[in-house]
């Protein structure tokens, strides 16, 4: 018997399209497999996170914050704050089962962050900045506004809300959990909050500093720190506290409108910062 090899047929490995084409097709075809899965991913977060108790979220993240260093030479500013927060939570009506605590950065940086169990963190550039207890108690409502709503805890990523309804169903605490998101509590502060959250985050703050004074005086100087900060730093970078918020002017307007809208005075006397050096 007599073997011999075939004759291969001319061009039966060769593709029809340009490979390059085919290599960009399935590329266009992988990202936007991965945009729908984030944004997949993204709506079950926010659709989860309400559901994931509060007090379990704040022992998860207890440690990070346990870490903290307070001064002694700060105490009676933390003291401050912490008073004027627990004012804001009851004009805000925050539920019952949350809570807010005040932390204090001695650094330049004019910027506030709302934390994952409760925790704010307020810089020491941005009280430079402010005038009034009037335009600091928009900025903590602000961010009380955020813990309200669970912004900190969507935006830690939905990954990590996951883990957490694994955890909450099945009663551990584990130290893969904890350990993810302490891992990721640092980097929060840059990631910021959507254009919606920080929307909403605006009006609930509103609508708090007037059931707290009777009035809107000031609520609006915060703005207009941050436009002068954006000028400021223009030649530079934009600062993390504006990062992918919205037009601020715009934010501007809209508060006003609704000031206008409810008819609350913003001309009254405002309360000036205690001077803690």
């Amino acid at each position: 018997m007599r073997y011999e090899n075939p004759t291969v047929p001319e061009g039966i490995n060769t593709s029809r399209g340009h490979p390059l084409k085919r290599l960009l097709f399935l590329f266009a075809a992988l990202f936007f497999l991965l945009v729908i899965v984030v944004f997949s991913l993204r709506l079950m977060a926010v659709w989860a996170a309400p559901y994931i108790p509060f007090a379990y979220e704040q022992r998860l993240v207890g440690h990070y914050f346990s870490q903290d260093k307070k001064s002694e030479s700060h105490a009676r500013l933390l003291s401050y704050l912490q008073w004027l927060a627990q004012r804001l939570t009851k004009a805000a009506n925050l539920p019952d089962d949350m809570t807010v605590t005040i932390h204090y950065r001695d650094e330049p940086m004019v910027n506030a962050v709302a934390m994952p169990g409760g925790h704010i963190v307020i810089y020491r550039g941005l009280l430079e900045r402010l005038d009034s207890e009037n335009a600091l108690a928009m900025v903590m409502a602000h961010e009380i506004a955020h813990v309200k709503r669970r912004h900190p805890l969507i935006n830690l990523g939905s990954g990590v809300v996951f883990s957490l309804v694994i955890a909450v169903v099945t009663g551990s605490t584990g130290d893969a959990v904890t350990g993810r998101i302490i891992g990721q509590l640092g980097r929060i502060a840059d990631l910021g909050f959507s254009r919606e959250q920080e929307l909403q985050a605006d009006f609930d703050a509103l609508y708090a500093v007037h059931a707290l004074y009777g009035h809107v005086s000031g609520a609006d100087d915060l703005y207009s720190v941050l436009l002068q900060e954006a000028e400021d730093d223009l030649s530079s970078r934009v600062p993390e506290f504006m990062q992918t918020h919205p037009v601020l002017k715009k934010r501007l307007e809209r508060l006003r409108g609704v000031i206008r809208e409810r008819n609350w005075p913003d001309d009254r006397p405002v309360l000036m910062l205690p001077d803690f050096n």
